[in-house]
């Protein structure tokens, strides 16, 4: 006897069967990650936390701390991938920081989000988790004036558990190789240029979200388009560009 199941219900099948194979994939790489510092202890039921992933961001981490401190982050929850230039110590200092290190290989734990994941599972239930690389900043309407937890407020009363945000490339004005970003103050100051003009925009029916692709790569490169990145997913930087608002809010629910 066959039995037919409509194409909606079937994708919804796969994405959870995706879903729990991820799952036990972030649980199996729970061991390449080792604690270097815990304050978890500190976090408060109402915390919105942050996951990230980065390695060698001493330059960065700075301006990257105070802003997310700004909007409301209340914790850092951190992986350093075998950092050589001072970063493991400066994150150590810092009292909103918890620490783990690994060196293993960032590519073949898709690019960090297995070990992001398993520690969202460990410590994220319960809070509203923002996800994302040290070279990004994340921004949203009226983030200037209106905090972090307005905006979780706003998501919870809308009855919304996720929320995502599109990356922008950045770029300084004038030729990249007379900028060197390791020297520059800001990067609201000094990165404020991008492309505007040259996106596509496609909906993906399965996921039920939106396939954005252009910008500075698609001028630069001569890619096919199919073979572009896309702004849905972690990208890679490029060598003299900078990446703002590539990153998920999430709440982890028990």
């Amino acid at each position: 006897m066959h039995m037919w199941v409509p194409k909606a219900g079937w994708a919804k099948y796969k994405l959870r069967l995706r879903r729990r194979r991820l799952l036990l994939r972030a649980f199996r790489k729970k061991h390449e990650i080792k604690s270097v510092v815990s304050r978890i202890k500190q976090i408060r039921n109402e915390d919105v936390l942050a996951f990230v992933t980065l390695r060698n961001e001493i330059d960065r981490l700075p301006e990257f701390l105070d802003h997310h401190r700004k909007l409301g982050i209340a914790h850092f929850l951190i992986v350093d991938n075998a950092s050589t230039d001072g970063s493991v110590a400066y994150l150590r200092d810092q009292s909103d920081v918890s620490l783990w290190q690994t060196d293993h290989s960032y590519r073949l734990s898709r690019f960090g989000l297995d070990w992001l994941t398993w520690l969202m599972i460990r410590h994220g239930h319960g809070h509203w988790c923002l996800t994302l690389d040290a070279d990004e900043i994340f921004i949203y309407p009226n983030w200037k004036t209106r905090s972090l937890a307005a905006l979780t407020d706003w998501l919870d009363r809308s009855g919304h558990r996720s929320f995502g945000a599109l990356m922008l490339d950045l770029y300084p004005k004038g030729p990249l190789n007379d900028t060197d970003q390791r020297h520059l103050t800001s990067a609201f100051e000094h990165l404020c240029w991008y492309d505007c003009g040259n996106y596509t925009i496609e909906k993906k029916p399965a996921q039920n979200n939106l396939w954005i692709q252009g910008g500075v790569r698609a001028r630069l490169q001569t890619l096919n388009p199919r073979d572009l990145p896309t702004f849905r997913g972690i990208l890679p930087i490029t060598p003299h560009g900078s990446c703002l608002c590539q990153c998920l809010v999430g709440q982890m629910k028990t």
